[in-house]
């Protein structure tokens, strides 16, 4: 559970750092046309405000797979303790 759960993060990462690139490529043939097109600090502002929001989302979705399988194995382990009483 643990690999699939890294291999997850990492593909979401890398699709995070790619379309981070596209985005940097088009705001830099946006600006190269003119200034009255896309103004420049505006442009930081959305790129950092969507990797941030990737980022909690990357964030919230591993806090949530750890709880998830914390809570499965706990009842696991009860239900064997349950089973097998001492």
């Amino acid at each position: 559970m643990l690999l699939q759960l890294l291999i997850g993060t990492v593909v979401v990462s890398l699709t995070i750092i790619v379309i981070a690139a596209f985005i940097g490529a088009a705001i830099y043939v946006l600006t190269k046309i003119g200034n009255w097109f896309v103004s420049p600090p505006q442009i930081y502002k959305s790129l950092l405000s969507g990797i941030c929001a990737a980022n909690g989302l990357l964030l919230f979705r591993l806090s949530t797979a750890f709880l998830v399988e914390f809570f499965r194995r706990l009842t696991e382990a009860q239900s064997k303790r349950a089973q097998n009483p001492r």
